[in-house]
């Protein structure tokens, strides 16, 4: 059941990509034909590339404020993983053919820390942050393992098939170290 929500929750926002921009937004560039075949594939790698630079965000905070030694480590690897999967998740939709600009870079959404979230963040340390960092990347992790596995069960391009694998094990493995 949760596989289908998030599938419809991955083809919704697909829906809310093709609205128009807000004003003063760039225009979105036309899709191309291989944009279009491959449209999950795209929503899914958009979605998580700004998912992951979100993260990326309240990961940097870590070394500063941390008292949990465990956590600073599990984000020192998590910020080399983010980075790497950022610079595939890039590569994979410029072969996808979507446009430069990222419909969701900017916008809250499920398992992505708030700017709130992130000022609190920043505004604590010691235990009170290791508690509010650590809700905050679970969720994190497990918004992105569950799109990464609706991804591997809808999405079409073998390349993305294959990196939503290895993001949805990654997570799952760094749930398990949190």
């Amino acid at each position: 059941m949760w596989t289908r929500i998030v599938a419809s929750a991955l083809l919704l926002l697909v829906a809310a990509c093709a609205t128009p921009a807000p004003h003063g937004a760039p225009p979105p560039s036309p899709l191309t034909p291989s944009s279009i075949v491959f449209g999950t594939d795209m929503a899914w790698a958009q979605l998580t590339l700004a998912l992951n630079q979100r993260a990326l965000q309240i990961l940097s905070l870590v070394p500063d404020r941390a008292a949990d030694a465990r956590l600073v480590s599990l984000a020192h690897d998590l910020t080399v993983s983010h980075t790497d999967e950022n610079v595939r998740l890039t590569a994979l939709l410029s072969q996808i053919g979507a446009p430069a600009y990222n419909p969701h870079s900017g916008h809250d959404m499920p398992g992505m820390a708030t700017a709130a979230q992130i000022s609190s963040m920043s505004a604590t340390r010691g235990d009170a942050f290791d508690k509010l960092f650590a809700d905050s990347l679970r969720a994190h992790l497990t918004q992105c393992q569950n799109l990464a596995h609706s991804m591997r069960l809808s999405g079409k391009l073998p390349d993305a098939l294959a990196l939503a694998a290895t993001i949805e094990s990654a997570r799952q493995q760094a749930l398990t170290r949190l």
